[in-house]
């Protein structure tokens, strides 16, 4: 199916899942995605997606899988001063520790924080 998600939004998506980037602009856990990329998502996963422009995107979802769209800007503000903090001081240190409740969303957080350190 094709969504489309507005420039500001983003979409969460759960597994099992695939998506196949076809147009505009995306940032996927801090990667952009270019078109024609195609995502996979295994059951018990999820991704969040945020639309830096207008964009399209056609998902197929497996069986348990869903999708929802998010008004807002899924990468919490929060998170985005921590990475900018941790990229700031990182020369200092060679280790980084996540603390958190269980599904608080480190998993996730590592992987942003990741991506935007390569």
């Amino acid at each position: 199916m094709k969504i489309k998600i507005k420039k500001g939004t983003g979409l969460k998506i759960e597994g099992p899942a695939s998506i196949t980037f076809i147009d505009g602009k995306i940032d996927v856990h801090g990667i952009e995605l270019r078109r024609r990329e195609k995502v996979s998502i295994a059951k018990g996963k999820q991704i969040t997606i945020m639309a830096v422009d207008d964009s399209i995107l056609d998902v197929s979802l497996g069986e348990d899988g869903k999708y929802e769209e998010l008004e807002a800007e899924p990468v919490p503000y929060e998170w985005r001063e921590g990475v900018n903090r941790v990229i700031r001081e990182i020369v200092a240190s060679d280790k980084i520790v996540i603390l958190g409740d269980a599904n608080s969303g480190k998993s996730i957080f590592a992987n942003y924080l990741i991506n935007q350190l390569l």
